[in-house]
């Protein structure tokens, strides 16, 4: 049974991975300048995934972890190792189209070569405990840089959040909570893979069943994301923009007394009620760019355009639902500006600790 196991995990996994590929790699994308990052990461994905099917079919067919162990230690190892690289460079250039340089590319895959030419080494030419001494030491080092290439990763998906707090009215950022997700599912099964490369057929057959459905999750949050890329790329490429850089003729930096001014006048006509407001259409309404206004939320009011927004909205919807007990949840939301009710209700609770409702019937009107 737990050959069985192994090897219809291996044929199944080996069929999704390559079909998923195809799919990333053949299908349409808008060829525009906002694509060109999700259209990259995709082509990286489906090569990786490429490489994954092979080596898994290369396994299936052969029976390398019965018939030559150190044979299928050496494939995972290399193919783990290739994985981590382009997953690693497809994700972080998805929030830093200027992630992949000359530089990085070189860098990764000298060291990438440099642990193929070992390994293959190893099993070519040594025997036993020193191939297997070599075999682990190959694999702790992939561990090692793969640890290195999330770590660069995270740093970049809390600066994207970063930016798109400061651009955004509104929860954009859960557009990209997939990419830490499956960034942290990537860590745990190349953890696990480390291992993976010298564990018997029946825990590799558990480790590839659930790894097929991580990859599908990775597929189809990828491509879901095809649907946000656009407006998660605005808000982290306008927040990186140099002021220097802008036209002087046509914006200026105020100063905090002068924003005061502008922000009470846009309050006090309701424009944090408009749905969807970015601190760029905020920048060029005030005749300024958007480093300036980031910069007096942050280091002036001490928040984010996003919580300032939410916060002025908050207290309008706390007072309607008070005020009017005829007005609906999702009346409330709309007239307070709120992209939709769960949005609001989800947010209503992290504020106060209890839904709308609950907060209503606790505060009726006098």
């Amino acid at each position: 049974m737990l050959d069985s196991l192994y090897y219809n995990s291996l044929l199944i996994a080996w069929a999704v991975l390559l079909i998923l590929s195809f799919v990333l790699f053949a299908g349409k994308v808008p060829q525009t300048q906002r694509f060109r990052a999700y259209n990259k990461t995709r082509k990286l994905l489906a090569v990786s995934l490429f490489f994954w099917s092979v080596q898994i079919l290369l396994q299936w067919i052969f029976n390398f972890r019965e018939e030559a162990p150190h044979i299928a230690s050496a494939l995972n190892i290399t193919c783990y190792y290739l994985g981590a690289i382009l997953f690693g460079m497809g994700y972080t250039s998805l929030l830093n189209p200027h992630y992949i340089s000359s530089a990085q590319t070189r860098s990764d895959f000298t060291k990438w070569g440099a642990v193929c030419v070992t390994v293959w080494s190893a099993v070519l030419f040594l025997q036993d405990t020193a191939r297997l001494a070599v075999l682990i030491a190959a694999a702790l080092f992939f561990l090692v840089d793969s640890t290195r290439i999330a770590l660069l990763f995270f740093r970049t998906y809390h600066k994207a959040v970063h930016n798109i707090e400061n651009y955004y009215s509104e929860n954009v950022e859960a557009f990209i909570r997939w990419l830490s997700h499956s960034v942290l599912g990537i860590v745990f099964f190349g953890m696990i893979g480390a291992v993976m490369a010298f564990a018997p057929k029946w825990m590799v057959g558990l480790y590839m069943s659930a790894g097929i459905v991580m990859f599908v999750y990775i597929f189809i949050s990828l491509l879901n994301y095809s649907l946000n890329c656009e407006i998660v790329e605005q808000a982290t490429e306008e927040q990186e923009l140099d002021p220097s850089t802008e036209n002087a003729t046509d914006v200026a930096t105020l100063s905090s007394d002068q924003l005061d001014e502008k922000l009470a006048e846009w309050r006090a006509h309701g424009g944090y009620c408009q749905r969807g407001v970015t601190i760029g259409q905020l920048a060029e309404l005030f005749g300024t760019n958007c480093n300036n206004l980031s910069e007096y939320f942050n280091r002036t009011l001490h928040t984010s355009f996003r919580d300032w927004i939410n916060n002025m909205r908050m207290s309008d919807a706390k007072k309607m639902l008070s005020d009017d007990p005829t007005l609906t949840i999702d009346q409330v939301a709309e007239q307070t500006g709120f992209s939709g009710k769960s949005y609001f209700c989800t947010l209503f609770k992290q504020y106060e600790k209890m839904t709308p409702t609950e907060w209503r019937k606790q505060n009726p009107h006098p």
